[in-house]
Protein backbone atom coordinates (compact mmCIF):
# COMPACT_ATOMS: atom_id res chain seq x y z
CA UNK A 1 0.00 0.00 0.00
CA UNK A 2 1.10 3.45 -0.65
CA UNK A 3 2.05 5.63 2.27
CA UNK A 4 1.78 9.40 1.51
CA UNK A 5 4.92 11.17 2.85
CA UNK A 6 5.15 13.84 5.47
CA UNK A 7 1.27 13.01 6.59
CA UNK A 8 0.76 13.59 10.28
CA UNK A 9 -1.31 9.83 9.97
CA UNK A 10 -2.30 7.65 7.01
CA UNK A 11 -5.83 8.94 7.68
CA UNK A 12 -5.26 11.92 7.10
CA UNK A 13 -3.89 10.94 3.47
CA UNK A 14 -6.47 8.45 2.72
CA UNK A 15 -8.92 10.92 0.14
CA UNK A 16 -5.24 11.53 -1.88
CA UNK A 17 -4.61 7.74 -1.33
CA UNK A 18 -7.86 6.82 -2.69
CA UNK A 19 -7.94 9.32 -5.61
CA UNK A 20 -4.25 7.73 -6.73
CA UNK A 21 -5.33 4.40 -6.17
CA UNK A 22 -8.44 4.88 -8.78
CA UNK A 23 -5.97 7.02 -11.47
CA UNK A 24 -3.27 4.13 -11.13
CA UNK A 25 -6.31 1.54 -12.05
CA UNK A 26 -8.05 3.71 -15.07
CA UNK A 27 -4.76 4.97 -16.74
CA UNK A 28 -2.71 1.83 -16.07
CA UNK A 29 0.30 2.78 -14.36
CA UNK A 30 1.36 1.69 -10.73
CA UNK A 31 0.07 4.03 -7.36
CA UNK A 32 3.69 5.34 -6.96
CA UNK A 33 3.90 6.65 -10.78
CA UNK A 34 0.64 8.18 -10.38
CA UNK A 35 1.83 9.84 -7.05
CA UNK A 36 5.12 11.27 -8.96
CA UNK A 37 3.08 12.57 -11.62
CA UNK A 38 0.85 14.10 -9.32
CA UNK A 39 3.91 15.23 -7.36
CA UNK A 40 5.19 17.23 -10.30
CA UNK A 41 1.94 18.65 -11.73
CA UNK A 42 1.42 20.07 -8.54
CA UNK A 43 4.97 21.50 -8.33
CA UNK A 44 4.79 22.83 -11.79
CA UNK A 45 1.20 24.71 -10.58
CA UNK A 46 2.90 26.34 -7.83
CA UNK A 47 5.66 27.67 -9.77
CA UNK A 48 3.09 28.94 -12.39
CA UNK A 49 1.18 30.73 -9.76
CA UNK A 50 4.53 31.85 -7.78
CA UNK A 51 5.11 33.87 -11.29
CA UNK A 52 1.60 35.45 -11.29
CA UNK A 53 -0.04 33.40 -13.93
CA UNK A 54 -3.39 31.71 -13.97
CA UNK A 55 -4.09 28.68 -14.28
CA UNK A 56 -7.47 27.29 -15.18
CA UNK A 57 -8.12 23.56 -15.50
CA UNK A 58 -11.80 22.67 -17.15
CA UNK A 59 -14.49 21.89 -15.46
CA UNK A 60 -12.42 21.40 -12.41
CA UNK A 61 -11.31 25.42 -11.45
CA UNK A 62 -8.64 28.20 -11.57
CA UNK A 63 -5.33 28.61 -9.38
CA UNK A 64 -4.29 32.52 -9.58
CA UNK A 65 -2.48 34.51 -7.27
CA UNK A 66 -4.76 36.36 -4.73
CA UNK A 67 -3.26 39.99 -2.99
CA UNK A 68 -4.29 39.65 0.33
CA UNK A 69 -3.89 42.51 3.64
CA UNK A 70 -3.62 41.99 6.79
CA UNK A 71 -6.13 42.90 9.10
CA UNK A 72 -4.16 43.06 12.32
CA UNK A 73 -0.79 44.75 12.96
CA UNK A 74 1.33 46.77 10.57
CA UNK A 75 -1.76 45.53 7.19
CA UNK A 76 1.04 44.13 5.17
CA UNK A 77 -0.19 43.29 1.84
CA UNK A 78 0.40 39.63 0.77
CA UNK A 79 -0.29 37.61 -2.03
CA UNK A 80 -2.44 33.82 -1.62
CA UNK A 81 -2.82 31.44 -3.90
CA UNK A 82 -6.26 30.91 -4.04
CA UNK A 83 -8.56 28.24 -5.80
CA UNK A 84 -12.05 29.07 -7.70
CA UNK A 85 -13.92 26.25 -8.33
CA UNK A 86 -15.25 25.82 -11.98
CA UNK A 87 -19.30 25.80 -11.97
CA UNK A 88 -19.31 22.16 -13.14
CA UNK A 89 -17.29 21.13 -10.29
CA UNK A 90 -19.44 22.69 -7.79
CA UNK A 91 -22.79 21.34 -9.20
CA UNK A 92 -20.89 17.91 -8.86
CA UNK A 93 -20.08 18.42 -5.07
CA UNK A 94 -23.34 19.94 -4.46
CA UNK A 95 -25.03 17.21 -5.83
CA UNK A 96 -23.73 14.45 -5.24
CA UNK A 97 -21.95 14.88 -1.38
CA UNK A 98 -24.03 14.82 1.40
CA UNK A 99 -24.21 17.59 3.83
CA UNK A 100 -23.67 15.02 6.96
CA UNK A 101 -20.17 14.91 4.75
CA UNK A 102 -19.23 17.68 4.56
CA UNK A 103 -15.97 18.70 6.29
CA UNK A 104 -16.12 22.29 7.39
CA UNK A 105 -14.18 21.66 11.13
CA UNK A 106 -11.29 20.19 9.32
CA UNK A 107 -11.17 22.32 6.27
CA UNK A 108 -11.21 25.05 8.70
CA UNK A 109 -8.46 24.07 11.22
CA UNK A 110 -6.26 23.13 8.08
CA UNK A 111 -6.69 26.68 6.77
CA UNK A 112 -5.73 28.13 10.28
CA UNK A 113 -3.10 25.88 10.64
CA UNK A 114 -1.56 26.66 7.34
CA UNK A 115 -1.85 30.12 6.81
CA UNK A 116 0.98 32.89 6.42
CA UNK A 117 1.78 34.96 9.88
CA UNK A 118 5.42 34.28 10.84
CA UNK A 119 6.53 36.16 7.73
CA UNK A 120 7.65 35.27 4.74
CA UNK A 121 8.32 31.78 3.22
CA UNK A 122 10.66 31.40 0.69
CA UNK A 123 9.60 29.26 -2.31
CA UNK A 124 13.02 26.74 -1.52
CA UNK A 125 11.14 25.18 1.04
CA UNK A 126 8.44 24.32 -1.18
CA UNK A 127 10.62 23.08 -3.66
CA UNK A 128 12.40 21.31 -0.86
CA UNK A 129 9.75 19.53 0.54
CA UNK A 130 8.40 18.12 -2.94
CA UNK A 131 11.74 17.11 -3.74
CA UNK A 132 11.72 14.81 -0.23
CA UNK A 133 8.52 13.92 -1.32
CA UNK A 134 9.14 12.52 -3.97
CA UNK A 135 12.55 10.87 -2.85
CA UNK A 136 10.93 9.17 -0.19
CA UNK A 137 8.22 7.73 -2.67
CA UNK A 138 10.88 6.23 -4.77
CA UNK A 139 12.70 4.98 -1.98
CA UNK A 140 9.14 3.11 -0.76
CA UNK A 141 8.44 2.14 -4.42
CA UNK A 142 12.47 0.45 -4.60
CA UNK A 143 11.55 -1.22 -1.42
CA UNK A 144 8.71 -2.87 -2.88
CA UNK A 145 10.44 -3.72 -5.89
CA UNK A 146 8.49 -1.05 -8.23
CA UNK A 147 9.15 1.76 -9.91
CA UNK A 148 8.38 5.35 -9.16
CA UNK A 149 9.24 6.68 -12.93
CA UNK A 150 6.55 5.79 -15.80
CA UNK A 151 9.77 6.71 -17.88
CA UNK A 152 13.54 5.77 -17.25
CA UNK A 153 12.94 5.10 -13.47
CA UNK A 154 15.12 8.06 -12.64
CA UNK A 155 13.75 11.17 -10.91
Amino acid sequence: MLRIPFAPNQESAAGLREVIKRTARSIGLNEFQVAMVVSHFFDSLADAVGRGEIVTIPTLGKFSPWAWKQKFGDQREFVVPRFIPARSFSKKVRLECLVSNACNRVAENYRKNNTNTSGMMTSARTFTAMKAFRERLVAQANRLGMSARAGDGTD
